[in-house]
């Protein structure tokens, strides 16, 4: 028997698909005492001990009320489920971000629920602020104002540079823009806003790695000259961060369905 709401193959007897929670038609059985075929000697259906296995399953007391408002409890049986079945399961989380926010979790592909406290920072505060000092950095770039006073000796020392800056500016305004699109994508639960950000996070830490590696062409000095401890440690958290990120991001995939 195939669920008309997700696609699921389901036993033939149950009242509901133990995939998404649509009802299929059946009547209704109370899992709470045996039935009357069960209580025949010999009997033994599979669907209905696996209903019973599901009803006892604390994954299922895990789910908020206002997410089982959208399919219904969702199981946490392993194995191979339909492409239809694990689409309606992802749809156990809200479809839009208020919704995400007043439930303050998202519902992972195991069932488990998943904070949003480090989502909520990145859409509110972390990716404003990169955004902005992008800006600044781009304004720098394109200005000269990067080097102070010395502008003007640097660009007459180095005239490569002038071409080179007015490159990184472009690139920090457009990483600006992008940080903040990123941001709204993030919020309206885009399928791809999450490796947009990875990709944005990415992108502004290879430009820089770059940029100090022409730099150090063009002025004959060592790239190391252009590092003290800080920016070590600034490169290896960004590093870390992406990493870290991409975790946080794959548990919560199932979100971002739009």
């Amino acid at each position: 028997m195939t669920c008309k709401n997700c696609g699921a193959e389901i036993g033939e007897y149950v009242s509901f698909c133990t995939y998404c929670g649509a009802p299929v038609g059946n009547p209704v059985v109370n899992l709470s005492k045996p039935t009357e075929a069960e209580q025949t000697p010999g009997y033994s259906d599979p669907d209905i001990a696996q209903a019973r296995e599901a009803l006892q399953d604390p994954e299922i007391g895990q789910v908020p009320d206002f997410n089982r408002s959208h399919t219904g409890w969702q199981n946490n049986y392993s194995g191979n489920i339909p492409n239809a079945a694990q689409a309606a399961f992802t749809q156990t989380n809200g479809s839009t971000w208020r919704e995400i926010k007043q439930a303050n979790c998202i519902i992972g592909e195991n069932g488990q629920r998943y904070n949003i406290g480090w989502l909520k920072f990145i859409v509110y505060f972390q990716l404003f602020a990169f955004a902005i000092i992008e800006l600044f950095n781009g304004i720098g770039f394109l200005s000269g104002s990067v080097y102070g006073e010395y502008a003007d000796l640097m660009y007459a020392a180095f005239p490569a540079l002038f071409p080179l800056d007015k490159i990184m500016g472009a690139i920090c305004l457009m990483l600006c823009v992008l940080g903040v699109v990123t941001r709204f994508m993030l919020t309206g639960l885009k399928r791809y806003a999450p490796w947009l950000y990875l990709g944005v996070y990415l992108c502004n830490l290879v430009q820089s790695l770059i940029y100090l590696a022409i730099v150090s062409g063009i002025t004959g000095l060592s790239i190391w000259n252009f590092f003290d401890v800080s920016d070590v440690a600034q490169l290896i958290s960004s590093i870390v961060m992406i990493a870290v990120n991409f975790v946080y991001f794959k548990h919560r995939m199932n979100a971002f369905i739009n």
